[in-house]
């Protein structure tokens, strides 16, 4: 009568071990590119971005010429061009999650002999361009990540933890190339993954005429993260076995 509790326990323990399998739950991503002037903290103007939220491939571009004056002035006394570009593929299942893409932004500021840097009298948004990707995903075992990215002038990637906070991050400001390679595991939980790529223009310029700009981006972005095969040979062998030893003999 041993034999089938034992052949019982036996299929419990494959069945136990089969369940355990780790899984990626709920990723929800966001792309977003944009570029402004010295727009009003109402966004009414000389601002410009594109949100693509939950959407893979994800393509946002803008591409903007604005020109303004002084605060209360109507000379024009300035000039901006901005862009942003960012192409981003994300794919997650119960398996796993892979995210590929990149992104850059460029701006270029002229101002005249009689510029007064309007931030200066009003509270406006500071001058910017730059694009910027966001996935929170979570993991409800232990699983294996990668990431492979080339990051140019003026961005970062950043992996993060809602129980650790920052797990690591990786920036360049110089012109330089900056090629980051990093892999490692990952316990269960929530976490964020960011790459971006932007910059504001220094407030307040300098009076009369002034020339910025800048330009910046990532490459060959490649992020993965790997929940383990289901393991169970090793486990259901061994049942398998300890119940061939329990069966009892005939004489």
């Amino acid at each position: 009568m041993r034999f089938p509790v034992v052949a019982f326990v036996f299929v419990l323990l494959c069945a136990a071990a089969q369940g355990a399998i780790a899984a990626v739950i709920g990723a929800s991503y966001q792309a977003v590119a944009g570029t402004n002037s010295y727009a009003p903290l109402s966004k009414s103007a000389f601002y410009d971005a594109q949100t693509v939220s939950n959407v893979s491939p994800a393509m946002a571009d803008v591409s903007d010429s604005w020109v303004g004056t002084n605060a209360g002035g109507s000379t024009t006394t300035w000039n901006w061009f901005g862009s942003a570009h960012l192409n981003i593929t994300t794919a997650s299942d119960a398996g796993g999650l892979a995210i590929t893409g990149h992104a850059s932004y460029s701006y270029d500021l002229e101002t005249t002999a009689d510029f007064v840097d309007p931030t200066r009298s009003t509270a406006l948004l500071s001058p910017a361009s730059g694009s910027d990707y966001r996935c929170t995903f979570t993991i409800d075992g232990s699983a294996g990540y990668s990431l492979h990215i080339q990051l140019n002038e003026n961005s970062f990637v950043r992996l993060s933890s809602t129980v650790a906070g920052t797990f690591f991050q990786r920036s360049n400001i110089s012109a330089s190339p900056l090629t980051v390679d990093q892999s490692g595991s990952l316990i269960p939980g929530q976490y964020e993954i960011r790459v971006n790529t932007s910059l504001a223009v220094p407030q307040p310029l300098p009076d009369g005429i002034n020339q910025i700009n800048s330009n910046g981006g990532f490459e060959n972005f490649a992020f993965r993260v790997s929940v383990p095969e289901p393991s169970t040979g090793l486990l259901c062998e061994a049942a398998a076995l300890a119940a061939m030893r329990m069966r009892p003999r005939r004489n």
